[in-house]
């Protein structure tokens, strides 16, 4: 219907970024909206996921600028009660990487400069991760539990610059999820031709 085609339509409006548009094929995207505003106020509650876009304030300047709000009782037991929640980064890092896979970009267009404003974000989320779990333990008492999470932030981390595209496709954050579990890996396969028009074995 076109009630429902207007809904839709609207939400993927709110989800474009940078002057770039989500497919227009996709499923439940409010599902998506919806994680974004609540992930994002929990984990910077002073910057939802909106002021990122350069467009409307410098968002990276705004992080630590509380002056910009009216600080009361209930903002402050706000923010000090999402600081309890260990893990809103990570999720959130994860509900901005899912943006970013809506978001359609060519691919021989896709240079790693796409979408700059999801990629401030998906940095500093990160970022987040990695000082919580990776460069100090992550505070649980079994220490396989400290260990999985932090190979699981360094392998997601690296999946994020694989699918923004950045140098390096995120080689190096594998080789370090890799390194904390343990784990070589190798690839093997035959050598051989495995099409008519192939003229060389690989």
């Amino acid at each position: 219907s076109n009630t429902s085609d207007d809904f839709h339509n609207s939400i993927l409006a709110e989800l474009s970024i940078d002057g770039e548009w989500p497919f227009q094929v996709c499923c439940a995207p409010y599902f998506l909206l919806f994680s974004r505003a609540l992930l994002s106020t929990l984990s910077e509650p002073t910057c939802p996921f909106k002021c990122w876009d350069e467009n409307n304030v410098n968002a990276i300047a705004k992080l630590n600028d509380m002056k910009a709000f009216e600080i009361t009782d209930d903002l402050r037991d706000f923010v000090a009660a999402a600081k309890c929640l260990s893990g809103v980064n990570l999720w959130s890092a994860r509900a901005i990487v899912a943006h970013r896979r809506l978001i359609q970009t060519r691919r021989d267009d896709d240079d790693g400069e796409a979408c700059p404003t999801l990629w401030n974000e998906t940095a500093e989320m990160f970022s987040r991760c990695l000082s919580s779990f990776c460069e100090k333990t992550a505070g649980f008492e079994d220490e396989n539990r400290n260990v999985h999470i932090s190979a699981s932030v360094e392998l997601e981390w690296g999946l994020a610059q694989h699918h923004y595209r950045k140098l390096g496709r995120g080689k190096k954050s594998f080789n370090k999820a890799l390194s904390i579990n343990h784990l070589d890996v190798e690839v093997t396969g035959a050598e051989g031709k495995r099409t008519k028009d192939q003229k060389k074995a690989t």
